[in-house]
């Protein structure tokens, strides 16, 4: 035997050494993703034999899928489509790599799908009553904040007085999507899809109105609206509801643009619309209309956290006024400026036993920012009057143990937690131009002392002084909140405001025409 042949042959089994080697990777590699596909609780034995036929193959259906019937296109369940997967993803296609494999350990984590997500409306169960019309009701995500608790109320509403079918569509889920299922007829929320993917709202868009064939649709919030868009396109008509500054929408300028193309806009008040108007002046040019919602029901969590309600009974002890703001602890909030007016209340009124509270949740840079009020109010000498307490699903405890509260916020169309404030006769201050809420409370004489210059948190401090120290003069604002309350914040006849103008449309004839 040559020496070139004993180095390109095994000694033993005669074969070259490289094809042993490449057998060796390829068995080893069977193995790997054999394993995790067993692992990953997706594979289905029942639903990948249907694919097959009466005649299965020989041993393990696992391995089987494994080696060849992703290669055929053959599905290990319907939780999962290797097709769509390769042609979506043709980085991970040209890899070679087992698909399924890579989506249980790589693709889930990195937020890619696994399948159309349009199949989540031919798997929806629950038949419409076809004696009634259908709403789609399109929302951002099911989570306990603004906008879909509004869009819960929203729906609520025009199924129990109006009779509709409600279908809503979340792009993301939440820890609301309980109650949106027991309160609506169909609730589809997707795994989270990037405002830029068309061809995703596209393929939602058609397979939604071929199913359900909505009169209108409702879209909850600009970040629906690229969805919404492509509902528009198809000749549906749609409501936009917009609830954001856009000072805001100015950075996500792709999902603004849609707002030019939708039947009608929504705005709570004339400086969100205004502030619309400003950064987008096109959308003189579309119908729009000023609407204030309705007082928001809260939907209930069994079991709620009873921490933030000993913690402020508790704060309350010893306090002559007790002041709350209520949001997620961020920039645009103005929780700084709710750490200002304490720290001139205090200096201006050191008799008054004050207490400020804030309650919210905090994400992301929200870490930071917690970092930095925590300085403040150390560096301001507030640590026993200022409180910062975790977000809870129920506050009522805190609107019935506090005597004011600060809408302290930058920038904020027109909050639920303001609505409900006012509703129950809490006084509420505010920043003027800061807020849908300051633009309603100016046109009441009383209330209108509660708006102060903007961002003046010394002035705001003023009023929580003359509050805690002449009860006449808050009996007045007490009464005044109630005043607007009573006038402005009627869920009901926002939601038939709401219909109206969708029926009124769709009367109308297409969008498009």
């Amino acid at each position: 035997m040559s020496s070139s042949a004993s180095r390109s042959e095994h000694p033993i089994l005669g074969a070259p050494v490289n094809e042993i080697v490449n057998l060796l990777r390829k068995r080893i590699s069977l193995w790997k993703h054999t394993r995790i596909v067993r692992q990953s609780g997706i594979f289905d034995d029942g639903y990948y034999l249907a694919q097959l036929g009466e005649r299965g193959p020989p041993g393990d259906l696992i391995t089987h899928y494994v080696s060849v019937g992703e290669k055929l296109g053959l599905r290990p369940s319907k939780k999962f489509d290797p097709s769509f997967y390769g042609s979506r993803y043709p980085d991970v296609a040209s890899s070679g790599r087992n698909l399924l494999s890579h989506f249980v350990t790589h693709g889930v984590q990195e937020g890619r799908l696994g399948r159309p997500q349009t199949e989540e409306f031919e798997t929806a169960e629950v038949a419409l009553d076809q004696t009634k019309r259908t709403i789609l009701l399109l929302v951002h995500e099911l989570s306990r904040t603004g906008a879909p608790i509004l869009g819960w109320n929203i729906g609520r509403y025009l199924k129990r007085n109006f009779d509709y079918n409600i279908v809503v569509v979340s792009l993301s889920s939440g820890d609301l999507a309980d109650k949106f299922t027991d309160e609506f007829d169909i609730v589809i929320s997707f795994d989270g899809i990037s405002h830029n993917d068309e061809a995703q709202f596209q393929s939602i868009a058609k397979s939604a109105l071929s199913r359900f064939r909505p009169d209108y649709i409702l879209a909850n919030s600009i970040i629906t609206f690229p969805l919404a868009n492509e509902f528009f396109k198809l000749g549906v008509p749609v409501i936009g509801l917009v609830h954001e500054f856009a000072t805001f929408a100015i950075h996500m300028r792709e999902i603004a643009k849609t707002m030019q193309n939708l039947s009608e806009l929504v705005f709570p008040a004339e400086v969100v619309r205004r502030s619309s108007f400003e950064k987008f002046p096109s959308l003189k040019m579309r119908p729009s209309h000023i609407i204030a919602q309705g007082r928001s029901e809260v939907p209930h969590t069994k079991h709620a956290p009873k921490r933030g309600v000993s913690a402020l009974a508790e704060f309350r002890s010893g306090a002559d006024f007790v002041v709350i703001g209520v949001g997620t602890l961020e920039w645009r909030k103005g929780v700084d400026l709710f750490v200002s007016a304490a720290a001139t209340a205090k200096r201006k009124a050191p008799k008054i036993k004050l207490r400020f509270v804030w309650i919210g949740s905090v994400h992301g840079s929200g870490y930071e920012l917690k970092e930095f009020l925590n300085e403040q109010v150390a560096r301001s000498g507030v640590t026993e009057i200022v409180e910062f307490l975790e977000a809870v699903p129920d506050l009522d405890w805190a609107y019935a143990s506090a005597d004011a509260f600060f809408l302290s916020s930058r920038l904020d169309p027109l909050p639920n937690v303001s609505i409900e404030a006012v509703s129950r006769g809490l006084p509420l201050v505010c920043f003027e131009n800061g807020s849908g809420m300051a633009e309603i409370m100016s046109n009441d004489a009383d209330a209108k002392q509660l708006v102060v210059p903007y961002l003046d948190a010394s002035a705001a401090a003023d009023v929580f002084i003359r509050m805690a120290s002449d009860q006449l003069w808050m009996d007045r604002k007490k009464a005044a909140m109630e005043r607007v309350a009573n006038q402005r914040f009627d869920m009901k006849a926002y939601v038939t405001k709401l219909d109206v103008l969708g029926r009124s449309i769709t009367l109308a004839g297409s969008p498009n025409s």
